[in-house]
């Protein structure tokens, strides 16, 4: 079953998840768990994208958690 689409815009940063209508009509526990499947999903797409910063400062700049200190970073 396709769950969604997500839709960017550049001139004003907002994101926009589309729900498919087959998942809208699920279940509340089927969505429930394609949910929690697809949180757990993108956290690592979004860990391995941080991770292809060089820059742990830059993280910092746009509110993005790094866990090396700013001490570490210059080394």
């Amino acid at each position: 079953m396709r769950v969604l689409s997500v839709s960017w815009n550049s001139e004003t940063d907002k994101t926009k998840v589309h729900l498919n209508e087959d998942f809208a009509s699920s279940d509340w526990i089927v969505r429930a768990d394609i949910l929690s499947d697809l949180v757990a999903e993108i956290l690592d797409l979004y860990d391995k994208t941080k991770n292809e910063v060089r820059n742990p400062i830059m993280l910092e700049t746009f509110g993005h958690n790094s866990s090396v200190t700013s001490l570490e970073s210059v080394k």
